[in-house]
Parts: C-alpha cells; structure tokens; sequence
C-alpha cells in the first residue's frame, strides 16, 4: 500500500481516508428501467471517482516547447497586470472581449504583487526546468500516485465508464454496452435528424455564411471593421477544424425516485 501511494499529495490521502463515506454517491445507470441504483465498486476505483472534480482536465505527459512556455508565461503575468490596472473600472466586466495576445502593460504594480509575480515565475520556470531534465534522461515523473492508475485499470476491467451527474456530489456509472444504448436512443429524439454524408458539405456552408452574416454586425458596432471580422472568423479558417461534435451525456434524475428524466 506504501508503493501504491508514493507521491500522493495531502489531498489524496484525505480522500483515501473518507473513502468509506464516499462510497454512497457512487451510482449504476439501469438502462431498463431508465434508473439509479447503488453500486459496490472498489474502493481503489471509489477513490478516482470523488477524488477529482467533474470538470478536471488529467493531462499527458507531454511538454510544451519553451517558447509556448515563456510565451504563455508572460500572458499570465500582463493580465494579472491590466487586472490590477481596471480593478475599480466597469470595463473589467465587458460581455464581450476580443480573443488576441495580451499586450504590454506599464502600470507600475505594487512591490508585494510585482514580487509574487516573481516568486511564480521563478516556480514555474524552476518546475519546467526539472521536467524538461527528467523527459531527456527519460525518467517519468508524473503527479499521480500509482494508486491512480491502478484503479482506472480496475474501472475499465469493470466496463464501467463515467456520466456527468447533475447531483454535485454524486458520480454516475454506465456500462459501455448501456452508454451505446443510450446514443442511440438520443440520437433517435425529435432533437436530431439524420442526414446522408454528402449533405453535411451543405450544412457547413449555410453555418459558414451565418457566421459571417454575424460577425459583420458585430463588427459594425464594435468599429475597426477589418480586424475585427478577421478575429471572429479566424476559426473558419483554421486547418484541419472540425465542424462536427462529440455527444456528451449528462445524467439527470428527480430527487426521490431517482427515475432519469433526461440524457
């Protein structure tokens, strides 16, 4: 068990301890009977589903180059920057902001917040550095204990995979047969209409047009008509874009029969 933790942070070991608890939010979708029922699962695979939050993002182990790096690096520090400067300025809270590169920034910040930029900087720059040694010497050195990965092996030997629960502290598990079951069954509501492959060409060129048809009005009450149709259509031209979407799930439940009403 020692092994199984090694590197595990304070918050891993406090999920570990209340795992016994925790086991109660852990659901099983009933596809028969459109419901929720309790589910005993191990506790290894108890502890990866309430460990993180729903919305986690797990990253691979792949570096970013160092010009990304210092490049988004520096963003970070210009916006903490132009934050400071609007802090008391109604212009903070504009519904609608521009996607482009944070520029420079000359207000002179206070020493305390200018030296925790620096403290970060020189963290994150330190952080890097090790990485980038241990990726050439070819040792991994993850920031998941190994009971991480034991469990997802364990979830996965189990066929089990993870819904969205619209309860915020519950987790909900579908079978992978059941999960196919369940995309067909979206798939053939009133909200979607299947269409032979060659009318999708069709279908992205009428989004295409609405999207510029948009964007120009937009840009027109914004101003600087040019460069900004050039920011809100930049996506269109974007190689290798996707116009298509995954179908996410979301599980969701009344509060006593615990009867799914809606994917």
């Amino acid at each position: 068990m020692h092994e199984m933790l090694r590197g595990a942070s304070f918050e891993d070991v406090v999920v570990l301890h209340d795992v016994g608890r925790l086991a109660a939010s852990v659901r099983e979708f009933v596809f028969e009977s459109a419901s929720l029922r309790s589910v005993r699962v191990p506790w290894p695979v108890v502890w990866l589903l309430t460990r993180f939050n729903r919305k986690h993002i797990l990253c691979t182990g792949a570096l970013p180059r160092d010009e990304s790096f210092g490049d988004d690096l520096l963003q970070f520090e210009r916006k903490v920057r132009w934050r400071y400067t609007f802090r008391n300025s109604e212009a903070l809270h504009s519904r609608w902001r521009l996607r482009c590169p944070t520029p420079h920034c000359s207000t002179i910040i206070p020493a305390p917040l200018s030296r925790w930029l620096a403290e970060f900087r020189s963290l994150l720059v330190g952080r890097y550095r090790t990485a980038r040694r241990a990726h050439a010497s070819r040792v991994v050195r993850g920031n998941l204990p190994p009971l991480f990965f034991w469990a997802l092996r364990i979830l996965r030997r189990l066929r089990y995979t993870v819904c969205p629960y619209d309860k915020e502290a519950g987790v909900c598990l579908i079978r992978f047969e059941d999960l196919h079951r369940v995309h067909t069954q979206v798939l053939a509501s009133q909200a979607y209409e299947e269409v032979p492959p060659t009318a999708l060409d069709d279908c992205v060129s009428d989004m295409r047009m609405d999207i510029v048809a948009t964007s120009r009005q937009v840009a027109r009450i914004v101003g600087n008509f040019g460069a900004t149709m050039t920011r809100l259509c930049s996506s269109l031209h974007v190689e290798g874009a996707r116009h298509d979407a995954d179908l996410k799930l979301l599980c969701k439940s009344h509060n006593n029969n615990n009867i799914i009403i809606n994917f």
